[in-house]
């Protein structure tokens, strides 16, 4: 995981992988984040809560941004659509990541759902 400070702040790259695969983050969602000096990280979007532990990845993760001629972000696709050579940049690199869970909220661990189905059938 990389980090530079920059005055009181920390700058870090975060690679984030959820135990369940069915599990998303829109692009239009806040993310919040709290406890990543720890081995527990926390993750909160929107109502959802989640809790992490540190992995390290095989080699390097490397994060590239592509800008258009004019410097604004565009798809590789629309690039080739308009015959541009894309143009990347190196934006962060981690060695770590944070594999998260799912914690409170609506769902329920399986025993837990099956202690409430047995609890109304009695």
């Amino acid at each position: 995981m990389g980090s530079e400070q920059a005055g009181d702040d920390f700058v870090t790259d975060v690679s984030i992988e959820f135990e369940d695969p069915n599990e998303s983050i829109d692009d239009t969602e806040t993310l919040l984040f709290s406890n990543l000096d720890t081995p527990t990280p926390c993750l909160r979007v929107g109502d959802r809560e989640y809790e992490g532990h540190y992995e390290y990845v095989i080699g390097t993760h490397l994060y590239f941004s592509s800008e258009g001629e004019n410097g604004s972000s565009t798809s590789p696709a629309e690039q080739q659509a308009e015959d541009r050579v894309p143009s990347y940049q190196l934006i962060g690199k981690t060695c770590k990541k944070i594999v998260m869970r799912r914690v409170g909220g609506a769902r329920t661990a399986p025993a837990e759902a099956a202690d409430k189905q047995d609890a109304m059938e009695t």
